[in-house]
Formats: C-alpha cells, structure tokens, sequence
C-alpha cells in the first residue's frame, strides 16, 4: 500500500538544507521587522521574501512529492518483484526436500530452512527422478533444477535493469550475489558432471559434500529477505 507519510519524511530529509535556508531567511527578516529596523522598507521586504520563500517551498515540496511517489511507487514494485523470486527459491528449496526425504516442510518462508535441510537435499536428492512440481511437462530433477537456474537468472537480471536506477547499491550487489551463487552454477554443469563421473565408475550422488554450498544461499536469500522487511514489506 502507498504511504504518503513516508515520502513526506523522505523530502524533508533530502531537501533539509534547502528549508533551512528559507526558514532563516524568514526568521531574519522577522527579527528585523520586530526591532523596527528600516521602517516601512522592513514592512515591504519582508512581505516580498515571505511570499517568495513560501512559494519556493510549496512549488518545490509539490514537485518533490510528485516525484518521490513516483520512486516510491517503483522501489515498491521492484521490492514485490524480488520478493516473488525469493518466495520461488524457497519453493524449489522446499520440492527438493520433499523429493530427497519424503516429508514436508511446514514452516513459512525462510523459517526451518537449516544445515538439516541441505545435508537431507544434497544425501537423498535422486536426480534421475521425475520432477512436475513447477513446470508444466515432467522432467527430471538435474533438468529441472537446471531449468530454474536458467529462468531465475534472467528474472533476476530483468529486475535489474528495470530498476537499477531505484535500488540500493547493496541489494543489487546481493541480488549478484545470489544470481552466482555456487548451488545454481552446480545445477547448470550438473549434466557434464554426472557424465565425467559415470565415465570414471563413480556412483555417487554427485550433490555429496554439497551442503555448504545450500547453506549460503540460504543467508543470502535471508540476508536479501531482511532488505525487503526494512523496506516495509511483511515477513514471508
């Protein structure tokens, strides 16, 4: 929901300096008006630089409210935005378990997401099993995953563009970083992978040892969450 208090808190911390001025210039001109300094030349001016000053900050208050409630209104929707992408990740995060364990995981959002939950993904997960959680013709999970990645990506990389003139410099950077983050670049050579160790008799799952690398997706997917909370978005 638009919240026109928050914009108005947002302009006068920007424009502080400026309304600073006026209002001593217009304190000023009061002091000088009250010690009946100059007469009616007191009298004239400060007439004349009330009303200039009050038009300056209505005219420029009107301009800068237009404006931030418009980039406001953008940052909001690009917040939406990546909040979906993380609400997918967690959605991938949570088929996987269900496909390596068997059970499912009841908690909301990133609650309950923990070491557990990687090493069980990464011990159990069979990827030659068929996976039709997300997309619409069954495949199996290494072409699921890989397929994710791919889509993911590019969502990431449009928000990017879209809005990079709105976000902050640090959520972009943690946005990159989980763009590249270690598990998806596993998923998208995770064919080759599999190929070089049946090549070599290796039966392994080749996500064995993996954990660590679920683990810090998980904190960046929190360390992103908790952007979007102090942003003003709910908790998922």
């Amino acid at each position: 929901m638009y919240k026109w208090y928050k914009v108005f808190w947002i302009i006068l911390k920007r424009k502080r300096a400026l309304y600073f001025v006026l209002a001593l210039i217009t304190g000023a001109m009061l002091t000088i008006y009250a010690r009946g300094a100059f007469g009616d030349l007191a009298s004239n001016l400060l007439a004349e630089v009330i009303g200039i000053c009050i038009t300056i900050f209505v005219l420029d208050f009107i301009i800068a409210f237009q404006d931030e409630k418009r980039i406001f209104k953008l940052k909001s929707l690009a917040y939406s935005q990546i909040r979906s992408l993380l609400c997918k990740a967690i959605e991938l995060i949570k088929n996987q378990y269900k496909a390596a364990s068997g059970n499912v995981l009841e908690s909301t959002g990133l609650g309950g997401i923990d070491t557990n939950i990687a090493k069980s993904i990464c011990s159990g997960l069979n990827l030659d099993n068929e996976c039709a959680d997300i997309y619409e013709r069954p495949v199996n999970w290494q072409s699921h995953n890989r397929m994710f990645v791919e889509r993911f990506k590019n969502a990431i990389e449009l928000i990017i563009d879209n809005y990079i003139n709105y976000l902050p410099e640090e959520l972009i950077e943690n946005l990159e970083k989980l763009k590249g983050s270690a598990i998806f670049e596993f998923y998208r050579v995770s064919a080759s992978i599999r190929r070089i160790h049946r090549d070599q008799g290796i039966k392994e799952n080749y996500l064995t040892g993996c954990s660590q690398l679920y683990i810090e997706l998980f904190d960046i997917l929190r360390l992103i969450e908790r952007q979007l909370v102090d942003f003003g978005l709910p908790r998922t």
